[in-house]
């Protein structure tokens, strides 16, 4: 039997906090999970306990997955995200449906994506935290 159960993930504690609660209900210390969630995301974690789930979590990760996002447009922060000061570019800004039908196109297919200044970005499968200085 292989133990891989989704989790749902509070908005707050990190992925990592979830795993040691696990590893602390279960006395497992072999515990993994197949993508993390930020601290600011909540959603289903999907969680390997024991050696045989770890490995098979690389097939979960290749399955589709779905996002939803809460946006709030006219504004920006410091850090890309929620946590970041906050500074509203435009209050008044009125978006209507074919407004969105219009936009829409231009986030299908392949993206190139600048991270945001905060980050951590994987480079030659080393996680890397990031703080960039305006570069």
């Amino acid at each position: 039997m292989i133990n891989i159960f989704p989790i749902y993930k509070p908005l707050g504690p990190t992925s990592n906090q979830i795993l040691s609660k696990i590893k602390k209900i279960t006395g497992i210390k072999r515990v993994g999970h197949a993508g993390t969630l930020d601290p600011l995301a909540e959603g289903v974690l999907v969680v390997g306990i024991g050696r045989e789930a770890t490995k098979q979590l690389d097939k979960v990760v290749q399955k589709e997955k779905e996002y939803i996002a809460e946006i709030t447009l006219g504004a920006t922060s410091t850090t890309d995200d929620a946590e970041g000061i906050k500074t509203i570019t435009n209050y008044k800004l009125q978006i209507t449906n074919n407004d969105i039908k219009e936009i829409i196109p231009e986030f299908i297919g392949e993206i190139r994506q600048v991270p945001p200044v905060y980050s951590a970005i994987k480079l030659n499968d080393y996680a890397l935290q990031v703080h960039r200085l305006g570069i």
